[in-house]
């Protein structure tokens, strides 16, 4: 009794060890990648989940998880924010809170193949919220569980994170607030500006023009010596006149005494 009791026991320790070593040969690490490390208030960006470092054997097959992310950050996802990877079927997503399941989502190869090489399964869209609380949030890949076609094997989460920031809104002008300034058409002239009512344009006086007084003198003294020559010239002089008249009055005495003759 006690020898069966023993065979038992080493064929459950054997089955256990077994079991172990199964486990520990078979591994994989799922990666979160961002667009982005930062974003914006109602910006959108983009979260690739992806598999590296697979040691099962003959490769993965399908794999199940949980989507974890804020939704007091993010607006909700759903099945069409998910787009899946080459060589990956469509994602089925859970977004129904009522479920008790929401954020679960399977996926497995499309040609239901194995992969044993780093690849991508699929791309989630998150647009952050206008109203989005500021600072950093996580977006999780938890709960993860790849199969073989035999065999489920369990990995750690995957976590990204991303900063969120205030949106730097560029005021816009009001209509109105600025004066184009015109630009003159070809061939226009520029209008004169008209004088305000009431207003003067003062005439520049002009400048006397400074006198020569050497041309002054030089003028005035040959009026005045042109005016007394010619009145020397035409004045006699006083003896002539007392001279003049009494050789007139002889005159007329030989005349009159000759006319007196000729008529006798």
């Amino acid at each position: 009794m006690k020898k069966v009791f023993l065979s038992i026991t080493l064929m459950i320790c054997a089955i256990l060890l077994f079991s172990t070593v199964v486990f520990a040969e078979g591994s994989y690490q799922a990666m979160v990648t961002p667009s982005k490390t930062s974003s914006n208030e109602g910006e959108t960006i983009t979260v690739e989940v992806s598999l590296k470092n697979i040691t099962i054997d003959p490769g993965i097959g399908a794999i199940t998880g949980k989507i974890e992310y804020d939704q007091t950050v993010f607006e909700k996802i759903t099945g069409a924010s998910i787009k899946n990877a080459s060589g990956w079927g469509t994602v089925v997503y859970n977004d129904k809170a009522e479920t008790g399941k929401e954020g679960s989502f399977a996926v497995e190869r499309s040609a239901g193949d194995t992969i044993k090489t780093d690849n991508p399964i699929f791309e989630i869209s998150f647009k952050v919220k206008s109203d989005a609380k500021l600072g950093k949030s996580e977006i999780k890949i938890s709960e993860l569980s790849a199969s073989n076609g035999e065999e489920d094997f369990e990995s750690a989460t995957a976590t990204t994170s991303i900063t969120i920031a205030q949106a730097t809104v560029t005021p816009t002008p009001t209509a109105g607030t600025t004066t184009p300034t015109p630009t003159p058409t070809a061939g226009t002239t520029t209008p004169t500006p008209t004088p305000t009512a009431g207003t003067t344009t003062p005439t520049p006086t002009p400048k006397a023009s400074p006198t020569n007084n050497n041309t002054t003198n030089n003028t005035t003294n040959n009026t005045t010596n042109n005016t007394t020559n010619n009145t020397i010239t035409i004045l006699p002089y006083a003896g002539e006149s007392n001279f003049i008249i009494p050789v007139m009055l002889v005159v007329v005495v030989i005349a009159i005494v000759s006319y007196i003759k000729f008529k006798k």
